[in-house]
C-alpha cells in the first residue's frame, strides 16, 4: 500500500521519473503529513512496476477502480463528461527500461481521466517505446466500459 500511494503522492506532485520518489522518501515532515510512515527504495519501486506489469496486477488493480470510480460517478449529477487521455513518461534505469521518444530511458504508461473531476477511468501500463497512439480505440473502449450505466463521455 505505500508503494502505490507514494507512486500516486509523486505523479500528482508532478514527478516524471522514479528517482523523484527520493525527494518523498528524505522528507520526514512531508511523510508525516500525508500518513506514509515507510518508504521503500526507488530500486524496490521499479521491482514492483516490473512484478506488476508480468503478474497481471495492473488488470486487478483496473476492476478495483472501475468499481470505485462507478460508485462516485452514480451519486454525479452529470451525465457527460469530458475524457482526458494523457501518456507520461516515467525515466527508470530499470534494465529492462526502454528508450522512450524523449531520449530518455523509462516506461509510458497511458490514463483516461474525466475533466470534471479529475477521476481516472483506465490506465495502461507500458514500456517507455510504445507509442501513446498504440491500441487507441481498445483504450478508449476501456475508458467508456469504465463509466455507471447513464453515463457518457
Amino acid at each position: 500500500m505505500a508503494i502505490c500511494r507514494a507512486l500516486v503522492i509523486a505523479v500528482v506532485w508532478g514527478g516524471r521519473h522514479i528517482e523523484d520518489l527520493r525527494e518523498i522518501r528524505g522528507d520526514g515532515a512531508l511523510r508525516g503529513l500525508i500518513g506514509l510512515e515507510e518508504m521503500p527504495s526507488c530500486s524496490t519501486f521499479g521491482d514492483w512496476l516490473v512484478r506488476v506489469e508480468q503478474g497481471g496486477g495492473i488488470e486487478g488493480q483496473a476492476g478495483v477502480n472501475k468499481e470505485v470510480v462507478g460508485e462516485i460517478l452514480a451519486k454525479d449529477e452529470r451525465e457527460g463528461y469530458t475524457l482526458d487521455v494523457d501518456a507520461t513518461v516515467i525515466e527508470a534505469e530499470k534494465k529492462e527500461a526502454c528508450w522512450t521518444y524523449k531520449k530518455v530511458k523509462g516506461y509510458q504508461p497511458i490514463l483516461g481521466f474525466l475533466k470534471e473531476n479529475s477521476l481516472c477511468l483506465a490506465y495502461e501500463f507500458r514500456q517507455g517505446n510504445e507509442p501513446a497512439s498504440l491500441r487507441a480505440v481498445e483504450f478508449l473502449q476501456r475508458c467508456e466500459e469504465g463509466l455507471p450505466e447513464g453515463k457518457d463521455l
